[in-house]
């Protein structure tokens, strides 16, 4: 149907935004790491890489994982899978959140926050909004 037709066209446009303004919020990160750590490899992961988005430093002792939050809100407000707040545990001691947000990809502005260490309760405030449900079978 036309509708169907024109919804699906409306999801790639939103989607190609947001896959611009992943892009854009990746250039600054690692722009911003390589000052940082000039002396360190910055290695962008694979897209939708579990955990973290950009390593610093080399595999197996690393300087940092670096879990990018990119979006156009206006507050540094994101979601975070489960396993990547074990991961963020787990690796603690080297792990750090850029929250790249109110991107505007027109006139290429932003608002910047970093964190380091774990996505804890202390540090975010923490909602659950997704369930794993099964069914009990008798």
């Amino acid at each position: 149907s036309r509708i169907r037709s024109r919804k699906l066209a409306e999801k790639d446009v939103l989607d190609e935004i947001e896959l611009e303004v992943e892009e854009f919020a990746m250039h600054i990160a690692i722009d911003y790491l390589k000052r940082n750590y000039p002396d360190q490899n910055i290695d962008q992961q694979p897209y939708q890489n579990p955990g973290f988005d950009i390593l610093v430093g080399s595999e197996p002792n690393p300087i940092c994982y670096v879990k990018l939050i990119a979006t156009r809100k206006l507050s540094p407000a994101f979601q975070v899978s489960e396993y990547d707040r074990q991961f963020s545990i787990e690796k603690e001691d080297q792990y750090m959140v850029i929250i790249i947000h109110s991107i505007d990809l027109l006139d290429k502005t932003y608002k910047i926050h970093f964190y380091s260490g774990a996505i804890h309760s202390q540090a975010f405030l923490l909602t659950p909004n997704i369930w794993n449900a099964c069914l009990i079978q008798d």
